[in-house]
């Protein structure tokens, strides 16, 4: 199977949610936040698909091709004793699975998150203890993913976002948010954005 590192893939298997970092990540905070983004983005593509995941893999890796320090790699997975599909319960676990990851002194150039064991969302086991604190977080996500699609065209891509990680044009006011991909110079998305579609007039003589 193949995944675009820069892109998203979603199959009956897994959710994959990485990305090239446009500057360096040295530090836990940076890279704790970078892993939010991407588990921010992997849940709600998997509310999409309408699944839940059982486990959780985050993944960090320098430049191989660096002459000025060697090349680390590594990974850390967390399974759930129970699938979920709510955004808060997969921060938690990402985040602890980053301080896992990360290694001081290196500066990472690729980050990633990976939701395996899925199943569909609907119907779930029902949980032994705070079944019904987790059925209202769902319908939490439910909202909160509505909203974002009403408002997307007006407002951007997540106008409603979580604040451990700013999304859509926040970023780039935000110094701390200067490992992003850099996308300056990507060309008009013609056939999947409205507010990017060419428009044709005709001259009035």
């Amino acid at each position: 199977m193949l995944c675009d590192a820069n892109d998203f893939y979603a199959s009956c298997e897994r959710v994959f949610d990485a990305s090239l970092v446009g500057r360096p990540v040295g530090t836990l905070a940076e890279l704790r936040e970078a892993v939010a983004c991407f588990t921010i983005g992997a849940a709600k593509k998997l509310r999409s698909h309408r699944l839940a995941a059982c486990a959780l893999t985050v993944f960090a890796s320098t430049n191989r091709f660096s002459k000025d320090a060697p090349y680390y790699s590594d990974s850390a997975t967390v399974e759930m004793a129970y699938p979920t599909d709510v955004t808060p319960e997969l921060l938690a676990r990402a985040s602890a699975c980053a301080e896992k990851v990360y290694r001081g002194g290196c500066e990472f150039r690729k980050a990633g998150v990976l939701l395996t064991g899925l199943v569909p969302a609907s119907p779930t086991t029902v949980r032994m203890y705070g079944d019904g604190e987790w059925q209202g977080a769902r319908r939490l996500m439910r909202a909160l993913d509505e909203l974002n699609a009403r408002f997307n065209l007006r407002y951007g891509r997540d106008a409603v976002a979580y604040g451990v990680a700013c999304t859509g044009a926040e970023w780039k006011s935000k110094p701390g948010q200067q490992w992003r991909g850099k996308s300056d110079r990507r060309s008009p998305r013609y056939t999947t954005r409205w507010a990017e579609m060419m428009t044709v007039g005709r001259r009035l003589t």
